[in-house]
């Protein structure tokens, strides 16, 4: 499995499992740490027992990835207070699932929510930054993600049984609230909301 990180990266398994730097200038500085998010007490595997300085990237990404599948951890429902905000369940474009649990959920806007601890995986390789705008943007950010998790978390082969933490099973369900991106830019027109790259979704 060849990591995507890139090779210039000062990230390794250690740093991301207990919140390290970057390291250089434009660097992310510190990180949310897996260990807390995963209740890890920081030895064995969770600590420098298990991921040295020279390990990779991937190692503590496959990790997280196994450890939240274990637990079973998910996404809450989307919240329904406020009906004009852009996460309301009203709003929900898609949703990645990963043996049943909702890990990320995608709006029409373009907008991500993400698991916390699966949060701290994708954010090293900038797949929980949001940015473009619309349904096709939503589309292709949920899309990239299940690919990426698919790397570091499905084998090629596996004598486990589908849609276990050993051989995850990932499904991008699209919600019945799902809009085109021309029915997004012309509710957006019909509410008088025009700005720069409304007509555009752009490229991730």
């Amino acid at each position: 499995m060849t990591s995507p990180i890139s090779p210039n990266s000062s990230f390794n398994a250690y740093s991301i499992l207990t919140g390290g730097t970057a390291g250089g200038a434009g660097g992310l500085g510190k990180a949310p740490s897996a260990l807390q998010l995963l209740g890890g007490s920081g030895g064995g595997a969770f600590g420098g027992g298990g991921f040295g300085a020279s390990a990779p990237a991937t190692d503590a990404q496959a990790f997280i990835f196994k450890t939240i599948l274990q637990k079973g951890q998910e996404l809450p429902p989307a919240q329904t207070d406020d009906p004009q905000a852009a996460n309301h369940a009203s709003n929900i474009h898609s949703e990645l699932k990963v043996n049943g649990k909702t890990l990320v959920r995608a709006f029409n806007d373009g907008s991500i929510e993400v698991a916390p601890t699966l949060n701290v995986v994708l954010q090293y390789e900038g797949l929980s930054e949001n940015g473009a705008l619309g349904p096709d943007a939503a589309e292709v950010r949920v899309r990239k993600i299940a690919e990426y998790l698919s790397e570091i978390g499905v084998p090629e082969e596996s004598s486990e049984p589908s849609g276990t933490p050993d051989n995850p099973k990932l499904e991008i369900v699209i919600a019945e609230t799902a809009l085109t991106q021309e029915e997004y830019i012309q509710a957006k027109i019909d509410r008088g909301e025009t700005g720069p790259g409304l007509l555009f979704s752009g490229v991730i």
